[in-house]
């Protein structure tokens, strides 16, 4: 306990160290050479407090040069402004008192400034150069992990944070180039809907798998103040195991990382390539599930075993309205998991296209999380899909696309039953118009599937793109009076000349 409660002070205090930045002197003198980087094999050796204090050298090194590159510039400018005057032969050097003549000697030679009284109303005599401003420490925003450790095992996934903090500046774009050990972790999916309300729409992102890096340019609306605010999460999957490798921020000067104001990156100090921290992870192997039963009235029984996955036995499915419609109406297709035996499972995912010359998907997110665009409904289901990573939900309309990618890391699921409802708009009359639920080829998003530890949990998974399932609908002309419903008792409603026919495939 009392490690933990050291680590914990330690890593409050590294933040507080650099959130107070602008304000801090110089901690110490700058060493004659800086101390050389560790090695991989140094830093995986490392225990976790050498690494903070490494990182706390390494910002009291960027404060110190700082400082002396201030002082070196503002003695550089105050001498640019002073004057240089050659004295003629003879006469005192500049600063020097005029010597007193000696009796009997001539009086030493040189120029004689008369004196001239000032005029009334002419310029007044320049002032004489600016005296060097104050020092001060020129840090400016921070960008770091959270958080900076993480210990996982084979095959979890987890989540990295990417923190912001401005101090007092304000940002109008943010970017980050991330390099992280391709051997052990493989990026899932990067999250910025915390801020995805003061984001334009011109999002720049590219991962390259074969490098191990991550790039993502994020445009604001308008200037914004950050105060250690999370603007980005991973997720990552350990795909590897290692007793320590690092997750870096790097500079370049194409992609880089920075947080920028009218085209000036204000990240670090003015030296640049600095003003980050990196994070660290550990991956151990994959860990035992224990597994508890109760023996009569024996007590407990704990015994520890692998991690073993159920039977593929869940399906997704596509349910229409059982009321007809016609040109104009508005109805609803449900989607629906079915899993029958409770088995477990981490993501939930669904690929649905429509023919958007006939059909419009109606924006419905009451209750949703996710709220930009055009969305399906999902909060209805939110308590029992209980997701802590909200990836996807969004509908192109142009396209006739809808897009929706839910999981959890914490906990996984053992539900069933509908999940999300979507709200049509029937444009006209179509003697047949389909919406189809497609899985993709097996590592090819978007895609259909329902899975545990990358696992697919489907009953019949797909080798190859197909549809999974579908509704066929047939939309009637404009309705020209209401259907009468039958009352109990009463004969069979009375439908208008062509009934829209919904059916599942």
């Amino acid at each position: 306990m009392s490690n933990r409660i050291m680590r914990n002070s330690l890593k409050v205090a590294l933040v507080a160290l650099l959130l107070a930045l602008p304000g801090l002197p110089a901690l110490a003198q700058t060493a004659a050479q800086p101390p050389a980087e560790p090695t991989g094999e140094q830093l995986r050796n490392m225990s976790r407090e050498e690494r903070l204090k490494l990182h706390q050298e390494k910002i009291r090194r960027i404060i110190d040069e700082s400082k002396k590159k201030q002082e070196e510039d503002a003695k550089k400018a105050a001498e640019a402004q002073k004057t240089t005057v050659t004295p003629a032969p003879g006469a005192p050097a500049a600063g020097q008192p005029t010597p007193i003549p000696v009796p009997g000697q001539a009086f030493p030679a040189g120029p004689v400034q008369a004196y001239t009284p000032p005029q009334p109303g002419a310029a007044p005599t320049p002032a004489g150069p600016a005296a060097p401003r104050t020092v001060r420490n020129e840090s400016k925003g921070i960008m770091y992990f959270r958080p900076f450790d993480s210990v996982v095992h084979l095959g979890d996934t987890f989540k990295t944070d990417i923190v912001a903090d401005t101090k007092e500046g304000d940002v109008d774009e943010i970017t980050f180039l991330i390099r992280y050990p391709k051997k052990t972790l493989n990026p899932l999916a990067v999250d910025y809907s915390e801020i995805s309300g003061i984001v334009k729409d011109a999002v720049e992102y590219s991962t390259d798998p074969e490098t191990g890096e991550i790039f993502m340019r994020l445009p604001l609306q308008q200037p914004h103040k950050f105060a250690a605010r999370s603007i980005a999460k991973i997720i990552w999957e350990a795909i590897g195991p290692t007793d320590g490798e690092e997750i870096n921020f790097e500079f370049g000067k194409g992609l880089t990382t920075g947080l920028f104001i009218g085209g000036q990156n204000s990240l670090g100090s003015f030296t640049g390539n600095d003003g980050v921290i990196h994070s660290s992870v550990v991956v151990r192997p994959p860990k035992g599930k224990p597994i508890v039963q109760q023996v009569g009235k024996g007590g407990l029984l704990v015994a520890t075993n692998r991690l073993e996955i159920s039977p593929a036995s869940m399906a997704i499915r596509l349910v229409g309205p059982k009321v007809p419609v016609s040109a104009g109406d508005e109805f609803t297709v449900t989607l629906v998991l079915d899993n029958p035996a409770g088995a477990a499972f981490d993501r939930l995912q669904a690929f649905v296209q429509f023919d958007p010359k006939d059909l419009e998907v109606v924006d419905w997110d009451n209750q949703n999380y996710i709220k930009d665009s055009v969305n399906i409904n999902d909060g209805f289901a939110r308590d029992t899909f209980a997701f802590d990573f909200l990836g996807r939900n969004s509908v192109d309309n142009k396209k006739g696309n809808i897009v929706y990618d839910k999981a959890c890391e914490a906990q996984p699921l053992k539900v069933s039953g509908p999940f999300a409802k979507i709200k049509f708009k029937a444009k006209h009359e179509a003697d047949r118009t389909d919406v189809v639920l497609v899985a993709n080829n097996p590592g090819v998003g978007p895609t259909t599937d329902v899975s545990f530890h990358q696992s697919s949990m489907l009953k019949s998974a797909p080798k190859t793109a197909m549809a999974l399932d579908g509704v066929a609908i047939t939309v009637d002309e404009a309705r020209a009076q209401p259907v009468r419903v039958a009352q109990p008792g009463a004969g069979q409603a009375e439908l208008p000349r062509r009934a829209v026919i919904i059916r599942n495939q």
